[in-house]
C-alpha cells in the first residue's frame, strides 16, 4: 500500500515537472527578456529561470527521469513492468497532449510562482555542475540549429505568417516593405520602364506658358526629358523647379529651367543598379539605352522606389518648403501620437487586470 502511494506522488511530481518545462517555454527567451525589461510581473518570474535556458531543461527532466524511474521501480514490486512502463509513457504523453503547444496554462502558471524561487536557488547553486555537464551537448545541438528557410519565398511566408500572428507587434508596413524587397531582387527593368512613345517630351526651346504647364501637370510625372532640334537629349526638366519659379517669372524658354545633366541606364542593368545610379549622380529620371545607344524610353525613380517599398509612405503632404505647414504637421503628429499612447496605456491596465 506504501508503494502505491508513494508511486502516486512520484506521478505527480513527475507530471508537475513536464507541466514546469512546458510553461517556461511556451514564450520564446528573447520576448521573456523583453517582457521582464518592461516590467512584466509574469515575464520577469519566467525570464528568471528561464533565462538558465539549457541548464533549466536539464534540471527539470533530470527531475522527470528520477521521479518516473523510482515511480517505475515501486510500480514494478507489485505489478508487472510492462504496466509500470505502460503509466509512465501516458502520464507522461497525456501531460504533453493536455498541455497547449503555445501560450500558457493557470494551471502552469500558478505552479512556475509556487516552484519559482526553488527553482531559481538550484539554478544558482548548480549551475557550475549544470554547465559543465551540459557544454558538450549544448555545443553539438547549437552546431545543428536550423533555420529551416531555404529561399527567398520561405522568408517571404515567414512574413506573411507573421502578419497574421495573433500577438503579432511589428507594424504590417514594415513586414509589406521587408516582403517587397525580398521580391524587387527578382524583377526587372523592364517593369519600371517608360515606353519612349508614351514619355511626355519637350524642347529646349519651348515657351514656359501656362498651356504648357497645365500639360505637364497632366502627364502625371514631376521630370521630363528635354530635346534639342536635333531631338538628342540635352536636359532633364523638374516640375518643381517650374512650380517654384514661374509664380515668380512667367515666361522663358525650358533651356532656362531645365537641367542639363543627363543619366543613362542600359536596358540590361537591374532595379537595384538604377538605385545605386542615384547615389552615385543625383538624378531621379533615367534615360534607357540599349547596347546600339538607341534611346528606349525612361526610368523614374519613383517607380523603383515604390516597386521596392509597395506603397508610398506617408501622408498627402506637399508642403515640405512652408515653414509653418511642417512645423503644424509635427505638431499634429505628436497630438496623434499621444492620443495613441494614452489609448495603449489604458488597454494595458485592462489587460493586467484581466491577468490577475
Amino acid at each position: 500500500m506504501l508503494d502505491y502511494v508513494i508511486a502516486l506522488i512520484l506521478l505527480l511530481l513527475s507530471s508537475i515537472g513536464v507541466v514546469l518545462l512546458r510553461t517556461y517555454f511556451a514564450i520564446p527567451l528573447m520576448e521573456l527578456k523583453r517582457q521582464a525589461s518592461k516590467g512584466d510581473k509574469l515575464g520577469s518570474i519566467l525570464f528568471r529561470a528561464a533565462a538558465f535556458d539549457s541548464d533549466l531543461k536539464i534540471l527539470l527532466w533530470f527531475w522527470v527521469g528520477i521521479c518516473s524511474a523510482v515511480e517505475f521501480v515501486l510500480l514494478t514490486r507489485v505489478a508487472p513492468e510492462a504496466i509500470g512502463i505502460v503509466v509512465i509513457i501516458l502520464v507522461i504523453l497525456v501531460t504533453f497532449a493536455w498541455l497547449p503547444a503555445k501560450g500558457l496554462t493557470s494551471i502552469g502558471v500558478r505552479l512556475v510562482i509556487l516552484c519559482n524561487p526553488v527553482l531559481v536557488f538550484v539554478l544558482n547553486w548548480a549551475h557550475p555542475i549544470i554547465g559543465r555537464i551540459s557544454a558538450p551537448f549544448h555545443a553539438r545541438l547549437k552546431g545543428l540549429d536550423h533555420t529551416s528557410l531555404y529561399e527567398s519565398s520561405d522568408l517571404i511566408e515567414l512574413l506573411e505568417n507573421q502578419a497574421t500572428q495573433s500577438d503579432n507587434r511589428v507594424p504590417l508596413e514594415d513586414l509589406e516593405i521587408a516582403k517587397n524587397a525580398l521580391m524587387f531582387s527578382g524583377r526587372k527593368l523592364s517593369d519600371f520602364i517608360v515606353p519612349r512613345k508614351k514619355v511626355k517630351t519637350i524642347r529646349a526651346d519651348d515657351s514656359v506658358s501656362p498651356v504648357l504647364v497645365d500639360e505637364l501637370h497632366a502627364s502625371g510625372h514631376q521630370h521630363f526629358p528635354v530635346l534639342d532640334d536635333t531631338k538628342n537629349i540635352v536636359g532633364i526638366l523638374s516640375m518643381r523647379k517650374i512650380n517654384r519659379l514661374s509664380s515668380i517669372k512667367k515666361g522663358g524658354l525650358v533651356r532656362q529651367y531645365m537641367d542639363d545633366s543627363v543619366a543613362y541606364v542600359h536596358e540590361d542593368d537591374s532595379p537595384n543598379e538604377v538605385i545605386e545610379t542615384f547615389f552615385k549622380t543625383r538624378e531621379q529620371l533615367f534615360i534607357v539605352v540599349n547596347s546600339s545607344e538607341e534611346y528606349l524610353g525612361i526610368v523614374l525613380l519613383d517607380d523603383v522606389l515604390l516597386g521596392l517599398l509597395g506603397a508610398r509612405i506617408g501622408s498627402d503632404f506637399t508642403q515640405f518648403d512652408d515653414l509653418k505647414a511642417v512645423a503644424a504637421k509635427n505638431h499634429n503628429a505628436s497630438i496623434n501620437q499621444e492620443d495613441e499612447t494614452d489609448s495603449l496605456e489604458t488597454i494595458t491596465e485592462i489587460d493586467e487586470t484581466v491577468v490577475e
